[in-house]
């Protein structure tokens, strides 16, 4: 596998922002078991911090599922079975921002955000790696973001070429 111009599972980085999607749908193709599961359920952790779990928190669940290559059985799977006690994040900067984005466009799918939800979003984002204030801006960002009615696909979009996980 050539390592040059190609991330670790062989797709063209210039490519993840592109309008197909295709490159950004395979970021965590190449993750254990336990990172598709632990992904699973840090989406819904999100969604239910506030103790409810809404339909359009679902619909973003469903949705960031998709993008992130995760399949139906991957899903059907986390929620049959307990998060994992101990999880390496996956090793691509950009599968871990994009769940990250993901998550906080989950918490926010609601038009609210509940401090409980934030909660469960920094110990998710500090469990990828960032800093609670890294997770703090793009909790922020996104919330700004979508609460313009901007399509929160140009929005993650937007967002990961400027973090430089694009």
């Amino acid at each position: 596998m050539s390592t040059g111009a190609h991330g670790r599972n062989g797709h063209d980085p210039s490519q993840i922002g592109s309008p197909s999607g295709d490159a950004r749908r395979h970021w965590l193709a190449d993750a254990t078991s336990e990172q598709r599961q632990a992904a699973v359920h840090a989406l819904i952790a999100v969604a239910t911090g506030d103790g409810k779990l809404r339909a359009e928190e679902k619909a973003a669940i469903a949705a960031a599922c998709e993008r992130l290559g995760l399949t139906s059985i991957d899903v059907a799977h986390a929620l049959s079975t307990s998060m994992p006690a101990c999880v390496e994040p996956p090793a691509e900067m950009g599968a871990r921002t994009q769940l990250l984005l993901d998550c906080a466009a989950v918490m926010v799918a609601d038009n609210r955000i509940d401090d409980r939800e934030l909660a469960v979003l920094l110990m998710v984002g500090r469990s990828l790696g960032f800093t609670a204030k890294e997770v703090g801006n793009i909790a922020a960002r996104v919330a700004q973001a979508l609460a313009s009615s901007q399509r929160r696909h140009s929005v993650i979009e937007r967002l990961l070429d400027e973090m430089g996980a694009g």
